[in-house]
């Protein structure tokens, strides 16, 4: 559960404080890293780990205890796979304003950087819980394999000339997991690899934050911006997972990866 997300977060946090920007981005970015980090805890908490022998499961006009367990933690996982969505938005801008587009290498570079953040904000989906069969799928994200960390800089993965391509598959952003929940001790052991992750992410917002306060004035932060996050053309697309009824996201998730389990 939550695999990748503290690289994904600890990305982020260096690329805000090694290109700093002058204004207030860099504070929404934290802003959105804090949004995701609270999704991701109140999903974690709130129907995911809890017996399906609860009362207030049964008799329930959604359906069965586990189908009313099913469509509410799907709810709170969108909503973080939602949050997620708008980090990545508001990264992108950064990225891309601190990309120096003089250099031919630079221009290269953002195609691919555009790749994965693409593929993050359209293909991410924490958990998605299949309402019919007591079985979930959990995304996994890479970083690390992409963008350098020091540097912050996107290698050239994607966007090479042909003589340079291998034929091998092309490298994946996300990848899904399906696992059966029949044992309840599985989503127990979910939620204990989901908290400790996310210990982790609420690291690097803390270390984000000691950062932006060392570097950043009162100006910067009320500072004006021109335009708006969702100017961008992902801003339009809707996340996998967090649109429709609990049915309609697992099969979208699921005919998106051609069913593949784990």
């Amino acid at each position: 559960m939550f695999e990748g997300l503290p690289d994904v977060g600890e990305y982020v946090a260096r690329l805000v404080l090694r290109r700093r920007v002058p204004g207030p981005l860099g504070i929404v970015i934290y802003h959105h890293l804090g949004d995701l980090m609270n999704a991701a805890e109140y999903a974690l908490s709130h129907y995911f780990p809890i017996s399906l022998d609860e009362p207030y499961l049964q008799n329930s006009s959604l359906g069965t205890p586990y189908q009313k367990w099913a469509y509410f933690t799907n709810k709170d996982f969108a909503e973080a796979a939602e949050c997620l969505r708008r980090l990545i938005v508001a990264t992108f801008h950064y990225y891309e304003h601190t990309n120096d587009s003089r250099h031919s290498d630079e221009i290269t570079t953002l195609k691919d950087a555009s790749h994965w953040f693409r593929e993050m904000a359209t293909g991410y989906a924490c958990c998605v819980i299949d309402p019919d069969r007591q079985r979930l799928a959990t995304t996994a994200v890479d970083v690390t394999p992409f963008a350098d960390s020091e540097t912050t800089r996107f290698r050239n993965v994607w966007n090479r000339p042909p003589w340079e391509r291998s034929d091998g598959p092309s490298p994946t952003v996300v990848r899904r997991t399906v696992i059966d929940i029949d044992d309840r001790y599985v989503v127990h052991r979910l939620h204990a690899e989901g908290a400790a992750r996310l210990r982790q992410l609420r690291r690097v917002r803390d270390e984000l934050a000691n950062g932006l306060k060392s570097v950043l004035t009162v100006d910067d932060v009320l500072a004006g911006h021109a335009g708006h996050l969702s100017q961008w053309w992902i801003g339009v697309v809707t996340t996998l997972g967090t649109t429709g009824n609990p049915a309609r996201r697992w099969q979208d998730l699921v005919a998106g990866d051609g069913g593949a389990a784990g």
